[in-house]
């Protein structure tokens, strides 16, 4: 089934999936409101919001008679499953911990984190700022010279897949040096240097203009939850700014990022309001467009199943050219299968549970779920347990975290970052040493003292 086919049903039949929805995010909120800290948790509408679309969407294409029964027990023994590990062993935030408890504390005591609070930095923590920045902004101006902006394009997916190994090398570099520096820039804003206050400010204005011409429309809403989670973790000094994302109005924030969205969305569809309007909507769908294309009509069976070590290994074996002949992706693959075409620029999120039945059947998708479940869980510990800890050790839980946590929604994502990325961070990190030990003279104190 595809896209179309299903907007259609869905308008057809609107009070019931209306109805659906309520009752799954009322369950979502009862489940998950003690694991989150704010409306601003990267978890909330990075995994929960998706999470319970994608429920939603099952459930209605269930009670349309459109899907076997059998995908509706796996989906739920799948999610079930994943979730119970997180369930049993995720940790919970401690009310005194949580924004969502803390307005009363702070609302007429805050206080901004600012000078001093921020001095035991160091040097190390800003060259490091200054060369990883350093790499993010070239990388990007050798984008915008090679291939264009991507705000203009018809699919700027098409560059990435098409672009070669260089394009594809540089871009999972980014990918991790975007996130990271724009972790550590919040931090050198309350630096009590105003050269380094004065940086961190340009940089954070240079990622919002380049995540507005990136096209992407979860760009600077990734941005606000980075801060909101650099707030999170610094909350019992910078008190000022946990009263500001706690308090209600800060609801504004989002609406603001809302706008920002509908702006790029505006424009790539050359300024038809129409357009963008159903644009809007089919975003919101698509949180469950796997489900809508692989479940109806069997189309799951038909994916290509590459075997267990291929599944794991594939990605690094074909980046380094061991192995030759890429497959095409699986959300790709499916959007070839449900529109009979072979070159689709566009297709689903590979879920896991998704993934998991496509490559290993029923019971491998249950045994995938359980696997899962226990790395999202760790990511997620981790994430918590920084709370008010040192700034270098913030920033290196924030980098491993981000490795898995995606794992529900994109499954062959987080395998690649376990596999490819990160071996490929490590050799860049490996250069930036031997580059400060035998480039940089010994004479230069500020540099060698990273060392």
């Amino acid at each position: 089934m595809n896209i179309g086919t299903f907007i259609g049903i869905l308008f057809n039949n609107l009070n019931t999936y209306t109805l659906l929805a309520i009752v799954v995010f009322i369950i979502y909120y009862v489940l998950f409101h003690r694991y989150i800290f704010s409306i601003f948790d990267p978890m909330f509408f990075g995994n929960i919001i998706p999470s319970a679309f994608a429920t939603t969407t099952v459930l209605f294409l269930s009670a349309m008679r459109k899907i076997e029964i059998i995908y509706l027990y796996n989906y739920i023994i799948t999610l079930f499953t994943f979730y119970s590990f997180f369930f049993l062993f995720g940790k919970k935030i401690p009310k005194e911990a949580s924004m969502k408890f803390t307005i009363k504390h702070y609302k007429n005591t805050y206080q901004n984190l600012y000078y001093s609070s921020m001095d035991y930095l160091g040097s190390y923590f800003w060259i490091f700022f200054i060369i990883l920045s350093s790499f993010n902004v070239l990388i990007q101006v050798f984008f915008y010279v090679k291939t264009g902006i991507p705000l203009f394009m018809d699919s700027r997916l098409t560059v990435q897949m098409n672009g070669g190994a260089v394009i594809g090398v540089l871009t999972r570099l980014k990918y991790f040096l975007e996130p990271v520096t724009t972790f550590m820039s919040f931090f050198l804003l309350y630096s009590s240097k105003s050269k380094q206050r004065f940086i961190a400010k340009s940089y954070v204005l240079y990622l919002i203009v380049v995540g507005f011409f990136s096209g992407s429309k979860s760009g600077i809403i990734n941005y606000i939850f980075i801060f909101s989670l650099f707030i999170f973790y610094t909350q019992k000094t910078n008190k000022k700014w946990v009263y500001r994302i706690s308090n209600p109005k800060s609801i504004i924030v989002l609406f603001l990022g809302g706008i920002f969205v509908l702006a790029i969305i505006h424009i790539q569809q050359k300024g038809d309001f129409i357009g963008t309007l159903n644009h809007l909507i089919l975003r919101f769908a698509a949180y469950g467009d796997g489900y809508v294309y692989a479940y109806p009509n069997n189309t799951i069976n038909m994916v290509y199943k590459p075997g267990l070590l291929k599944f794991i290994f594939g990605d690094f074996l074909y980046t380094f050219r061991l192995l030759n002949g890429r497959p095409i992706g699986f959300g790709f693959e499916l959007s070839n299968i449900v529109y009979n075409v072979t070159n689709s620029i566009t297709g689903p999120n590979p879920r896991f549970n998704l993934v998991g039945y496509a490559y290993f059947g029923f019971w491998g998708s249950i045994l995938l779920s359980i696997i899962s479940g226990a790395l999202f869980t760790f990511g997620r510990n981790i994430l918590i347990s920084a709370v008010n800890k040192n700034p270098s050790y913030i920033i290196f839980v924030y980098f491993i975290s981000g490795l898995v946590t995606s794992i529900e929604s994109d499954i062959c994502n987080v395998i690649s970052n376990i596999t490819t990325n990160l071996f490929l961070q490590i050799m860049f990190f490996i250069f930036i040493y031997f580059f400060l030990i035998y480039l940089v003279p010994k004479k230069n104190k500020l540099c060698t003292s990273i060392l």
